[in-house]
């Protein structure tokens, strides 16, 4: 079984959110971000970058971003400096710009560190800390549903009438998602792919 693309979904229920998302301004424009703690760097989708009017953009040849797992690849195309609104404060961080992001934009520990943030998961917030300024940030708590492309960590062979587990990718560090195969793969192969929850860690499992 060659590398496949099926499709792994987070629909957040309120009291057990999975991922962390925030809304607020980026470059003048209402965003929903993904806070992840397990990127390295920050990553904005190229269609995003239509929505700002200015912006400081600088192009790079076409490039493949590793992650941690080191199988997970970001194609980037360039670096764009990004203002991003926190209450009334206006910070600033460069975020790789990629073709193949599963959200909008994704904050990874660049910003974090740079501007010490404290995930509150009980309180459902982020605080932020400005030298003696502290803001905080509410956590969006409204069902949001994205699909992430899944993909093989390798080849494999499956004999017939067998079952198998099998290593797979995922875009994202860590996350629980819920697994559904795409209606391609179901129509070109006979393989019985069951729905399932996936307990991803190091943007594998």
């Amino acid at each position: 079984m060659n590398d496949g693309i099926d499709f792994a979904n987070s629909s957040q229920h309120p009291s057990t959110p999975s991922l962390i998302y925030i809304t607020t301004y980026v470059n003048n424009k209402q965003m929903k971000i993904l806070i992840d703690t397990g990127a390295q760097y920050s990553f904005i989708n190229e269609k995003c970058l239509k929505l700002f009017n200015q912006f400081k953009y600088s192009a790079i040849g076409h490039q493949k971003f590793f992650m941690a797992d080191g199988l997970t690849y970001f194609i980037v195309t360039g670096i764009i400096y990004l203002n991003i609104t926190i209450g009334d404060v206006i910070t600033s961080m460069p975020a790789f710009v990629t073709k193949n992001l599963c959200t909008n934009l994704i904050l990874g520990m660049d910003y974090l560190t740079k501007y010490d943030l404290n995930i509150q998961p009980k309180k459902k917030s982020i605080l932020f800390n400005f030298n003696d300024q502290q803001i905080v940030i509410p956590i969006n708590t409204e069902t949001i549903s994205v699909d992430f492309p899944v993909k093989l960590s390798c080849s494999i062979k499956i004999l017939p009438k067998s079952k198998q587990r099998i290593p797979i990718t995922v875009n994202i560090s860590t996350a629980t998602l819920s697994f559904r195969p795409s209606s391609n793969f179901i129509q070109k192969t006979s393989i019985y792919v069951p729905h399932s929850i996936l307990n991803i860690r190091n943007y594998s499992t």
